[in-house]
């Protein structure tokens, strides 16, 4: 397996990892410009040079989010109207939003907003499916069941 550890995009290179061994491969050997920890493969070409292609969407779907959707779900709707269960999954632009909704928005009688907008996304999470995004983390890996 060859896994990206390096881009040095001055030099147009790629250091990879293949069973321990370091090498630099020329950025333009790739068919799509790689990221760090992915995973790819040589694609053999008949009518022209071989190039590195990234097989991480094979590997995506074991990948897990360490963050929980019950827990997720049930942040929501108990304390959504500050904005928890979106810190918790790491969306904080989101969260903090909803922090200053839930905590200034009483000032003007306006905070009940923060606390419906919390239930409706804890309802969301909690009723949705592998592969939407309701089931991810700001990552965009999906949430354990």
């Amino acid at each position: 397996m060859i896994i990206v550890k390096k881009i040095n995009e001055d030099e147009q290179q790629v250091i990879v990892s293949e069973d321990g061994i370091i090498q630099e491969i020329n950025i333009n050997k790739f068919l799509t410009i790689p990221k760090i920890d992915d995973v790819v493969t040589i694609q053999q070409s008949v009518d022209g040079p071989s190039k590195y292609v990234i097989i991480n969407s094979i590997l995506e779907s074991t990948r897990m989010s360490p963050k929980s959707k019950l827990v997720a779900g049930l942040l929501g709707i108990f304390l959504g109207g500050l904005g928890i269960h979106n810190f918790y999954i790491g969306r904080t632009g989101k969260g903090v939003v909803q922090l200053l909704l839930g905590i200034f928005g009483w000032l003007v009688l306006l905070g009940w907003i923060a606390n419906v907008w919390g239930l409706i996304e804890g309802i969301l999470i909690l009723t949705s499916t592998i592969g939407s995004n309701w089931h991810k983390d700001a990552q965009g890996l999906d949430l354990q069941d």
